[in-house]
């Protein structure tokens, strides 16, 4: 009994430490891809959100691009999709991907906000082809 006890104990921490790991790394990686669109992006405020390490969201909030066309945007889209597959950093393996430009205001008693949203192609695509 107190034998299956301490496997149980040991597995569950054995998990729970590879969970964290996972969860750090996609931490780190966030820090680095903030530094790398802030770069290419400058004076922007820009948002990022990965949820369980599979989806990727990042937001242009009130930005000078919220009012760029289309093609504009979906070149956006496309550009980032390239800077995570080309980066040197280890990063998740995103299942999904989206470039959200946001228009949001708040006033006294209400708010409102407008939002665009594009994929991100992170493997090679027609969509991007030529684009990036």
């Amino acid at each position: 009994m107190k034998n299956s006890f301490i496997l149980i104990l040991s597995l569950l921490l054995s998990t729970s430490l590879f969970s964290c790991s996972d969860a750090v790394r996609d931490f780190k990686y966030m820090g680095k891809l903030r530094e790398a669109l802030d770069k290419k992006y400058p004076n922007q405020k820009i948002e990022l959100n990965i949820t369980n390490g599979k989806a990727l969201s990042v937001s242009f909030v009130n930005t000078s691009y919220n009012d760029s066309s289309d093609s504009i945007k979906r070149k956006i889209a496309c550009q980032i999709g390239a800077l995570i597959e080309n980066s040197s950093e280890e990063h998740p393996n995103f299942e999904s991907g989206e470039v959200i430009f946001t228009n949001k205001h708040n006033y006294v008693i209400a708010s409102s906000s407008k939002s665009e949203t594009f994929a991100i192609c992170f493997h090679d695509c027609a969509e991007c082809e030529g684009i990036k």
